[in-house]
């Protein structure tokens, strides 16, 4: 609240020295910044009267913290979880990446390919895995850096033996020969 011989001609105020609007009213002394946009970090604004016989000033230190960290949420695959199928989908979400150069997407430390979509934060990927665990990692480096690792295991899926019968054609019967063959097909015998 500024009284007295004040005017508006005897006001500044500043962000970071660059001058902004203010209104004063001379009637209640009130002098109002309206919503300033603040950098990141400390923000000085200063208020500055004068008037025939004084002058004072009003200084503001506002620090100010713009930065919305990365958030991760891998949504395709369970940290822990088994897989039969060694090509699998990969999917995230990612917020406040500050684009897709500020992601990389390992899987067992190697670099692997992936869609991103900057409107909605989507990540997807296809991975090839290899058998046994693998270490899937996702590194976000916005204006802070975040990570999320996971481990998958893929297991070759073990295949029921299918057997058909060659010669003879059926499994039951009689013969009338003490000799006698069988020939049959196997599948998914391990040698």
């Amino acid at each position: 609240n500024a009284q007295g011989t004040l005017n508006a001609g005897q006001i500044t105020a500043t962000l970071n020295g660059s001058n902004v609007a203010f209104t004063f009213d001379p009637v209640s002394g009130n002098i109002n910044i309206p919503t300033v946009t603040l950098n990141d970090g400390m923000n000085t604004i200063v208020v500055n009267m004068t008037n025939a016989c004084s002058s004072t000033n009003v200084t503001y230190q506002v620090q100010y913290n713009g930065c919305q960290p990365p958030v991760i949420t891998i949504t395709s695959l369970a940290n822990g979880a088994t897989v039969n199928s060694s090509n699998v989908s990969f999917a995230a979400s990612v917020l406040n990446s500050n684009g897709a150069a500020n992601i990389v997407l390992l899987v067992n430390g190697v670099a692997a390919s992936f869609d991103f979509n900057e409107t909605n934060g989507a990540l997807t990927s296809n991975i090839l895995l290899n058998e046994g665990a693998n270490t899937i990692t996702l590194n976000v480096n916005g204006c802070q850096t975040a990570t999320q690792t996971i481990t998958v295991n893929y297991v070759i899926p073990c295949q029921d033996v299918v057997v058909s019968l060659m010669q003879p054609y059926t499994n039951n019967l009689t013969v009338t020969e003490s000799a006698f063959a069988i020939t049959l097909n196997a599948l998914n015998v391990d040698n």
